[in-house]
Parts: structure tokens; C-alpha cells; sequence
């Protein structure tokens, strides 16, 4: 078969071309090469990043910027070395191969972890004061913001990887630590709350003593219950670390979710080590009977609770607007003419949304902000105090058996950062 006129050029032209890509496929970087320029590139912009924060820092508190910046050096810096040490795991489940690039999701995670870094410089210093003692929330709620985020945007990209789920676990950790130090150091919480802090890292200790007596540790299964408490605890520490709200409503729902999370690594040990098994009959019933107990049958009576609680105070603010909005201005409240009504609304729907089951954690959520504010701007109450322990436990339990319409639930128990 003849090649016809300028046959002969064109293929030596695909022989030559062949040969030059294959000579700039030997030359280029390999994809653990282009990974690593990538992490150094996260190094230099950390530098840049938290040297300006230190410079910052350090023109508005004189003589404490040194302090300041080496902490926030240590966690930067840990942060870093622990996703360096793991680039090899830069590979989507079930494929070895790594990927050339730390993808959206993983990204975002370093820069979570780098929001953290200076929480671990406002331990060495004193309360902040004015619109810079805003800072703390503000940096841990960013934060809580990207951790909501990154597995959603790994998902999207196709680019969930055994690397950005481990960081993601590391940076949850680290971040409830500092956090609650923080809320610890300005007095918004008691520091039985470090066990808290310290409950990931006390479950780490403790497989590393598993292993130490050569004792088989045993998988977790994936579990809603687990991915809803860790949620519900970041979003919980966002909260308290804001400057205005009272210590004693920071104690009382900072309880509420504490005791559930504890008991939830208490019981990770056990199955971790071996002396719970999650397949046998007995744990199978007892987990049901318990489910059923805290997620059907104790929310009825929460509701019932939070009627007879909040319900007389709710009536009286919605029944003399007049003199609720009186109460704000005397605060010192601006615009009380438009807070307070709107406020006394808000309790009221929220109220009946959660009364009746009907977008209940979301009316609980909305109860707890609008009861919160109002003690924010009135002062500490009994009732809601009780209203907003009671909004807590629905938040996080769900509204239960006679309940008309919940949706919400499935978007409480689903975390949008999880990587799974």
C-alpha cells in the first residue's frame, strides 16, 4: 500500500513527535515531585500568612508578639509535617497511585489547619479586650466553616484521599483542643472541659497501649451518632468562644453536648480494644433499646418540659411588646423598637415549630438563638437557662415520636466535612 505524496514526511514527523513527548514525559516531575512543590508552596504561604498575623499582633500588643508567634509556629509547623508525612497517602481508595495534586478539599484543610495556629497564640495571652477579643470565634468559626466544607468540595473534584480524611481527623482534634483551652483561659468554661480537649487524644494513647500489651485492635464501624457529636460539639465551642455569651449558658450546653461525646470515646475504647463486641446479640439490643430510649421516647418529654419552661415568658413577651422593647432599650440595646418584637416572634415560632415536631431541631436551634440573645441583652434567667438546656437536647436528639415533619435530622447526623 503506497503512502501517497509527503507520506514518507509525515510519519517521520509522528516517529520525531513520539520521541519528543516521550523525552518530556522522562523529564517532567513525577506526581510525588509535583506533590511535594505543592507542600512547599503551603510552607512559604504560611510563612507569609501568620508572619503578617504575628507583625499584626505584635504592633497592637508591644512586647508580646514573640510569645505569640512561636506558638503559633508549633501547631503551624505540625500541621505541615503531619500532611508531609503522609503525601504517600495521596491516593484515592482502592488505587496506589498518587495524585499529582492535594485537590480542593485537602486544600482547603491545610488552610483550616492554619486558621487554627494562632487559637495557639491566644493561650499565651491575656483576654483580648474591645472588637479584638471577637477574634477567637472568629478565627475557630472560619474554621468549623472549612471543615463543613472540604470533604463536600473532595467529593465534587473526585479527589477524596486517604490523605485528606487522616488530616481531617487530625485537624478535628486539634482544633476542639485549642478551643476549648481558649474557652478554659477566658473563663467560659470549668476545666473539667479539658477532657474534652483531650478526649481524641486520650483514645490515641490508649491504642497505643493496646498495642504496647499486643492486644488486636478492632475497626470502629462509620456511625451517625459519632459524625452528629463531633459536629454538634464544633459548633458548640464556635459559640462559646463569642465574648458576649454568659459563662453560665456556655456551662449548661456545653454539658449537654460534652456528656454524650465522652460517652461516645468511652465506648469507641472499649470496641477498640476488644472488650465490647458490636456483633453480639446483647450489644445489638442494647444499642436499640438505648436509640429508641434518647431518640423517640425522651423527646416528648423534653417538649413537653420546654412548654411548661418557656412557654408563660414567651406569652408575656409577645403579649406587652410595649414594655419588652422598654426592657431592651434600658439595656442599652439599639434599635429595641425592632429587636425586641422580633425576638418575642422568633420564640414563639420556634416555640411551636418545636412543640409540635414540625422542623423540630430546626425550631430548637432557633429557640436556643433567640432565648440566648435575649439573656445576652436581659441578663441570666432561669427559664432560659432551662429553655436553652432543654433546646440543646432536641438539637441534638431530634424531636422524637409524635413529631409531624423532621427533615433536618438527616442534615444534623451527616456531616458535610466527612470525607466518607
Amino acid at each position: 500500500m503506497g503512502l501517497g505524496p509527503g507520506g514518507g514526511n509525515l510519519l517521520q514527523r509522528g516517529v520525531t513527535g513520539s520521541k519528543e513527548q516521550e523525552t518530556r514525559d522522562v523529564g517532567a516531575p513525577s506526581p510525588s515531585a509535583r506533590l511535594e512543590r505543592e507542600w512547599w508552596a503551603w510552607v512559604a504561604a504560611a510563612v507569609i500568612l501568620l508572619g503578617t498575623f504575628g507583625w499584626a499582633v505584635a504592633a497592637r500588643l508591644p512586647g508580646q508578639g514573640a510569645g505569640w508567634l512561636s506558638s503559633v509556629a508549633l501547631v503551624a509547623g505540625y500541621v505541615l509535617a503531619f500532611s508531609r508525612s503522609r503525601l504517600a497517602e495521596n491516593h484515592r481508595a482502592g488505587s496506589p497511585e498518587v495524585l499529582p495534586s492535594l485537590g480542593p478539599g485537602t486544600s482547603l484543610s491545610l488552610l483550616r489547619g492554619l486558621l487554627m495556629a494562632p487559637l495557639a497564640g491566644l493561650l499565651l495571652l491575656p483576654p483580648l479586650e474591645g472588637i479584638l477579643a471577637w477574634l477567637p470565634a472568629l478565627l475557630y468559626t472560619a474554621s468549623a466553616v472549612a471543615d463543613h466544607l472540604d470533604g463536600l468540595m473532595a467529593r465534587r473534584a473526585n479527589h477524596v484521599t486517604r490523605l485528606g480524611e487522616t488530616l481531617d481527623l487530625e485537624l478535628d482534634g486539634l482544633g476542639v483542643l485549642l478551643a476549648v483551652g481558649l474557652a478554659i483561659h477566658y473563663g467560659r468554661l470549668p476545666l473539667a472541659f479539658l477532657a474534652v480537649g483531650l478526649a481524641r487524644y486520650g483514645y490515641l494513647l490508649w491504642t497505643v497501649v493496646l498495642r504496647a500489651r499486643r492486644r488486636m485492635l478492632h475497626d470502629l464501624p462509620p456511625s451517625k451518632v459519632r459524625r452528629a457529636l463531633a459536629g454538634l460539639e464544633i459548633g458548640f465551642l464556635s459559640a462559646a468562644l463569642w465574648p458576649i455569651i454568659p459563662p453560665p449558658l456556655a456551662l449548661l450546653t456545653g454539658s449537654v453536648f460534652a456528656v454524650p461525646f465522652l460517652i461516645s470515646f468511652g465506648r469507641d475504647a472499649l470496641v477498640v480494644g476488644g472488650f465490647v463486641d458490636i456483633a453480639s446479640p446483647l450489644y445489638r439490643t442494647l444499642r436499640s433499646a438505648v436509640l429508641a430510649l434518647a431518640t423517640r421516647w425522651i423527646p416528648p418529654l423534653l417538649r413537653i418540659a420546654l412548654v411548661i419552661a418557656v412557654g408563660p415568658a414567651t406569652w408575656a413577651a409577645l403579649g406587652d411588646i410595649p414594655a419588652r422593647s422598654a426592657a431592651f432599650a434600658q439595656a442599652g440595646v439599639a434599635n429595641s423598637f425592632v429587636v425586641a418584637p422580633v425576638l418575642a416572634a422568633l420564640q414563639g415560632l420556634a416555640l411551636v415549630l418545636t412543640t409540635i415536631g414540625f422542623l423540630g431541631q430546626l425550631g430548637a436551634l432557633l429557640l436556643f438563638a433567640a432565648l440566648g440573645l435575649t439573656m445576652v441583652a436581659l441578663g441570666v434567667t432561669a427559664p432560659g437557662l432551662t429553655g436553652c438546656g432543654l433546646a440543646a437536647g432536641l438539637l441534638m436528639l431530634g424531636t422524637g415520636a409524635a413529631s409531624i415533619w423532621g427533615p433536618e435530622g438527616e442534615f444534623v447526623s451527616k456531616r458535610r466535612g466527612g470525607r466518607a
